[in-house]
């Protein structure tokens, strides 16, 4: 009953993170329809060689760029501020579990958008 107690008297403090992430978790469900939809639409050349991703890149940057799923590096950079909020929220219920949490919410953000070449693959079909 006590953690009922302290997840109903949040900080105020915080409540403009929690909406801001609640903008942000909305934001990042429309990112992931709108990826199914692109991804429908068009398929991209998985089974192609480089020389295909290029035509695509040549022929329509954008589509290239949402085909090489520039998108989901939007979602994860938001999804950052998702895990933020969920650390400040539950804080307090476990400090080490949330921590580490955070920690590795942050790694694999930082680990998925370094290892994602799609500005990469533009500037090179140039």
């Amino acid at each position: 009953m006590k953690r009922v107690t302290e997840a109903a008297t949040t900080d105020p403090a915080w409540k403009s993170l929690y909406k801001v992430a609640g903008a942000t978790a909305l934001i990042m469900i429309a990112i992931t329809l709108t990826q199914v939809v692109v991804f429908a639409v068009s398929p991209p050349p998985y089974e192609g060689t480089a020389v295909d991703w290029f035509a695509l890149f040549q022929k329509n940057a954008l589509l290239g760029l949402l085909s090489f799923e520039v998108l989901l590096i939007v979602y994860v950079g938001l999804s950052t501020l998702v895990s933020l909020a969920l650390f400040v929220a539950l804080r307090r219920t476990s400090p080490t579990l949330t921590a580490i949490f955070l920690v590795l919410s942050l790694i694999g953000s930082i680990a998925f958008i370094s290892a994602r070449p799609a500005l990469e693959m533009l500037s090179l079909s140039n």
